[in-house]
């Protein structure tokens, strides 16, 4: 804990999508939490099914920082997660606007 200024981005002013200067998080929480993931970026194929990090699991949101320069520069991200109480929850997310939201943060929020 620090007196440093943060910034997060919310998509649609929905707490349950979230970008930073690095990451994007989509939330499960009261909804199921998170267990797995296939992520999707604009027409590519799915990435592989991805099993929850600990961290992912303690938060129940999913934390797209491994892929975020492909999420950074994406039109549309898709989510189908696979819920600890074994539901599928699919995200499909509209990115417009995201990457200028970034660069506001990386310019003014973390000087």
């Amino acid at each position: 804990m620090t007196d440093k200024k943060t910034c997060t981005a919310l998509y649609q002013a929905a707490w349950t999508i979230q970008g930073t200067s690095d990451s994007m998080y989509v939330s499960l929480g009261g909804r199921g939490g998170v267990k797995a993931y296939n992520l999707r970026i604009d027409d590519e194929a799915a990435d592989p099914l991805r099993l929850a990090s600990k961290m992912e699991q303690q938060i129940s949101a999913v934390d797209l920082d491994h892929s975020f320069n492909r999420v950074y520069n994406a039109k549309r991200v898709r989510l189908q997660i696979s819920t600890i109480l074994r539901d599928v929850v699919i995200e499909d997310i509209d990115m417009t606007g995201f990457k200028e939201s970034v660069d506001y943060i990386k310019g003014r929020c973390e000087a």
